[in-house]
């Protein structure tokens, strides 16, 4: 495979960055395209998307939830506090949606 930078690997252009790779339905469909397999099961993509959300409140804003980061992850409880894993646990089971 080539790029504008020349030649990579396969598994570069799966997950760069720039391309969407933070996308479950995204990784799977390229997954799919070259492996044939999804890995990623359709009732974990929704926790996926969360986790990718928190990802981001603890990556750029030092854990710390906007508004509307609170809404994506349809808990305003979250909105305007810095977020800790428990937090998002307790939150998870509370919706019976499966153990953390």
């Amino acid at each position: 495979m080539s790029t504008r930078e020349g030649f990579t690997r396969l598994g570069a252009v799966l997950i760069h960055p720039l391309t969407g790779w933070q996308v479950p339905e995204t990784m799977n469909s390229r997954f799919k395209d070259v492996f044939k397999r999804e890995p990623i099961a359709a009732d974990e993509i929704q926790k996926l998307r969360d986790l990718w959300i928190i990802r981001h409140s603890i990556a750029h804003n030092g854990g710390f939830v906007t508004r509307a980061d609170a809404r994506r992850l349809r808990s305003l409880t979250l909105s305007e506090r810095q977020v800790l894993r428990d937090d998002v646990c307790v939150q998870d089971q509370s919706r019976g949606r499966g153990e953390a």
